[in-house]
């Protein structure tokens, strides 16, 4: 590989922290590879969303050892590409540390810009490079997350007989999957394993950006010289908050809303089910089926993690989110879903994992010639929540100094703002319920936060966190600025006494490197007169020696 990058003048010309190289032909404009970038800028773009997503086209490639680069599908076929540009991109993932990953680069005389993902070397398993193609006005780094959770289903799916069409099924979920929504994206951080790990882990308190690096990379076994790279999309979340921490000249990373993905009974689809939506014989069928499946239903990774993967599909997440609405007949849903074969390929997903259930059109079972009724069986969400435990964690770990003051200071200022912040949300919100009158509100687009009277572990109700009272809500914010500032003021004692201890150790420290000292010359001192000793008595013996001569 590397002679192919040579054949082609691509040599690397600097490199920073950001992972950001220039590659160029001496004769010709320089071409910007960016393999990572620097997470303030991305968040720059990231507040702008001024593009609209137009992207050219879609290539899939392989490298063989003998022949080099293969090209295994393009969509549209008509897709202006050379090979030659391809194989530029293949190299650029493959120099250096041929790992997988994404990026994004120019394609010079093409005025096409490009966002690949790259499988990397594995033992026994061909190498892969997934390009999507676009205008240079576009901005490419905002395909990273639909390219990367699409690439193993695309490599699953290479030899099929129907493989260029279901590219294009991919390429225009790709562009649909540009902007995903808030509830997508804390689904797509339960479902990766990287920010899953850090959730864990950031649930024990503020830490170190350094220290939760190497913690990492130890759990997963890869190198990440880019961090900001994983947090991203907890910082995009709003689960995460950085900070630069001076007493650690480091910046820390804190928890400051906890995750909650789950399925939970669909309240809505049953009022609408009561209210006219089905008969009395469907109604009380539908109730039957819904009792019986969470009779039987227990929480695991596993399952919420598959749930999370069925959000992150656009096709099976704009379904749920009608169904979240109403009571549909297929015929209402195929407008949801572009083609009516897709329509059956997300109701037969969304079956098989017991999140809907059909019904005829009067009655119980579904017949041949039916325009069957579609609703939830039980409605899968993922939500943000305020983690209250952390306060009591955080004071725990600093009783047994294993946390940083400074950064428990921090974290609980962290937590202070993020609680006001949510205690003002939930009075819009109680505002706006009482200029709309009593309806539900639909869909749950925005971050959902229980007080923090709700334990960990508990699931927080859309219903019952709008329906906190403003008496009771007062009540709450006064105890939690009553709780905030004796933690405060407990803290700084504990602050003041740790600084106490230091002082206290320091003169301990100094005390004793005084005594070693004074003990080291005085012993120094000893040795120089034994020397001396020694050699007057080997001056006396060889004066008697040669007096006896």
């Amino acid at each position: 590989m590397r002679k192919i990058a040579e054949s082609y003048n691509l040599k690397p010309r600097n490199s920073g922290t950001d992972k950001q190289v220039k590659y160029g032909n001496p004769d010709s404009q320089n071409r910007v590879l960016t393999g990572h970038f620097k997470t303030h800028s991305y968040r720059t773009y990231l507040n702008k969303r001024e593009f609209e997503s137009m992207p050219k086209g879609l290539s899939i490639c392989r490298w063989d050892d003998k022949v080099g680069l293969r090209i295994v599908g393009v969509y549209p076929r008509n897709l202006e590409v050379s090979e030659d540009d391809m194989l530029r991109v293949f190299t650029a993932h493959a120099m250096g540390k041929p790992e997988a990953g994404f990026l994004t680069m120019t394609l010079e005389g093409t005025n096409l810009a490009v966002s690949s993902f790259y499988t990397g070397i594995l033992r026994g398993r061909d190498q892969f490079c997934i390009m999507l193609f676009m205008e240079l006005d576009e901005e490419p780094r905002a395909y990273e997350e639909g390219l990367t959770l699409a690439s193993s289903e695309i490599v699953e799916n290479i030899g099929e007989p129907e493989f260029v069409e279901y590219l294009g099924e991919v390429f225009e979920k790709l562009k649909r999957m540009v902007e995903l929504s808030v509830e997508q994206r804390l689904a797509k951080v339960f479902v990766d394993q990287e920010t899953r790990l850090l959730m864990h882990k950031l649930a024990r308190g503020g830490i170190s950006a350094e220290e939760l690096r190497e913690w990492l990379e130890l759990q997963t076994g890869k190198h990440y010289p880019d961090l900001g790279l994983v947090t991203l999309s907890l910082l995009r979340s709003g689960l995460v908050e950085e900070d630069w921490i001076n007493a650690v000249s480091d910046n820390c990373v804190f928890l400051v809303n906890d995750l909650l993905g789950a399925r939970f009974p669909p309240e809505q689809s049953l009022k609408l089910a009561k209210s006219g939506g089905l008969n009395k014989q469907q109604y009380a069928e539908y109730e039957t089926r819904v009792k019986g499946f969470f009779e039987e239903y227990q929480w695991t990774e596993e399952d919420t993690i598959m749930i999370g993967q069925l959000l992150l599909d656009p096709d099976i997440y704009d379904v749920t989110k009608t169904l979240r609405r109403k009571i549909a007949h297929k015929s209402e849903l195929v407008g949801v879903v572009e083609k009516e074969a897709s329509l059956d390929n997300v109701l037969r997903r969304l079956e098989q994992v017991q999140v809907i259930t059909k019904m005829g059109e009067d009655t119980v079972e579904v017949s041949a010639n039916d325009d069957p009724l579609i609703m939830l069986i039980a409605d899968v969400h993922f939500e943000s929540f305020f983690p209250e435990f952390l306060v009591l964690r955080i004071q725990e770990r600093l009783e047994a100094k294993d946390i940083h003051p400074d950064i428990a200071k921090r974290h609980l200022e962290l937590l202070s703002e993020m609680y006001m912040r949510m205690r003002e949300k939930m009075k819009e919100r109680k505002k706006r319920k009482k200029e709309e009158g009593e309806e539900e509100l639909p869909e749950m687009e925005t971050e959902m936060t229980p007080p923090p009277e709700l334990a960990e572990t508990e699931a927080p109700e859309t219903t019952e966190l709008l329906e906190v009272d403003e008496k009771e809500a007062k009540r709450i914010q006064k105890e939690e600025e009553k709780a905030r500032k004796a933690e405060e003021k407990r803290l700084k004692a504990e602050e003041k006494r740790l600084k106490a201890e230091e002082k206290r150790l320091k003169a301990e420290e100094k005390q004793k490197q005084k005594e070693e000292e004074e003990a080291r010359k005085a012993e120094e001192k000893r040795l120089k007169e034994e020397e001396k000793q020694r050699k007057e008595e080997e001056k006396q013996k060889k004066k008697e020696e040669k007096e006896k001569k």
